[in-house]
């Protein structure tokens, strides 16, 4: 009785954290409605997606096929103040006073954009990178590409006006992704695996030096900001990395 009584809380907790979607799950959902709620018919939004890809796997969370482009969409559930710029290799929040790194959401997009043109060989001017903060967010970014809070999303995405994709084409393509997705929950497995392996080996690369991103040599920099990792065949690669 006494082993069965310590247990539970511990089988109380596992099941809510089972149960309940994490913050970031709550997020995409919210996005995943919006746009199915939002966007006209002609547009077909596929949500979720785990993908192949030259490290693994890949996880996509929107897609959205029209005849204006393929919107590839990273949902980030996160409030605070969001600063980074295209070439960084992590932004940060900063959430009253706590700062946190988290990895480039443009890089995880272009990843993305790799794995969808593996399977769907069109040109760059197809695709459409788009990364969404919670309302909650203020964003504090130097970059040139889409970036926007969640009541900016719907607008972005219908300013594409020209049409790049045959209309008549597009249900293929969404069969040809959803053919090549790896779906059910060893898929899930496979893919948290998949990342902790990259993210292990890419830690290593840059411990030794190496820049994870094309292979050179890293070197240490001075910049406006402080002391800094940098790749040696900058300008081509603008990898960097701070302590």
């Amino acid at each position: 009785m006494f082993l069965l009584i310590s247990i539970f809380p511990f089988l109380f907790f596992f099941l809510l954290w089972w149960l309940i979607p994490s913050k970031g799950t709550l997020g995409e959902m919210y996005v995943a409605k919006k746009l199915q709620r939002k966007l006209p018919d002609d547009f077909i939004i596929v949500n979720d997606v785990i993908l192949p890809s030259l490290y693994g796997t890949t996880q996509i969370d929107h897609i959205v096929f029209s005849p204006y482009g393929i919107f590839i969409i990273e949902t980030k559930n996160y409030k605070g103040w969001i600063t980074g710029t295209d070439e960084s290799e992590y932004w940060q929040k900063n959430v009253y006073g706590n700062k946190y790194k988290f990895r480039n959401p443009l890089m995880q997009n272009f990843s993305h954009q790799k794995a969808i043109q593996a399977i769907l060989p069109l040109d760059n001017y197809c695709f459409h990178s788009i990364v969404v903060f919670s309302n909650k967010a203020s964003l504090n970014l130097s970059t040139r590409n889409i970036v926007v809070n969640n009541n900016r999303l719907i607008e972005s995405i219908l300013s594409f006006t020209t049409i790049v994709i045959p209309k008549e084409d597009i249900q293929g393509y969404v069969n040809r992704i959803l053919e090549a997705s790896i779906r059910g929950k060893e898929a899930k497995k496979l893919h948290v695996a998949n990342v902790c392996k990259n993210i292990d080996l890419r830690y290593r690369k840059i411990n030794n030096g190496i820049c994870p991103r094309c292979g050179g040599q890293l070197v240490n920099r001075k910049g406006k900001y402080g002391y800094f990792w940098g790749c040696s065949n900058y300008p081509k690669c603008h990898f960097i990395f701070k302590n």
